[in-house]
């Protein structure tokens, strides 16, 4: 009878490669998952800038994520994604 006190080389490869192909499959995912949490960090950071009402808006504003910049009473930044966005500032009766 065999003595089976262990994995074989071959059963570890062939695991490995397994898992090897399931974080290929998911890093593209995590990926856009992590550009997409940018782009809201972006958002947020652009509605703070617009709700703080303190600025010039003939300037480019450099914030901590991205550039800004005024126009027509909205702020327009291009994403981590590479999307271009406009928020704009709500007049309140």
């Amino acid at each position: 009878m065999r003595n089976c006190k262990g994995y074989f080389l071959l059963e570890a490869l062939i695991a490995l490669a397994v898992l090897t192909i399931a974080f290929g499959a998911l890093c593209p995912l995590l990926y856009k998952l992590h550009v997409e949490r940018y782009t809201l960090k972006q958002k947020r950071e652009a509605l703070e800038w617009l709700n703080n009402k303190k600025m010039d808006p003939t300037i480019t504003l450099t914030g901590t994520l991205a550039s800004y910049e005024w126009k027509d009473r909205c702020i327009v930044f291009v994403g981590k994604n590479k999307v271009t966005y406009r928020e704009c500032d709500v007049k309140k009766p």
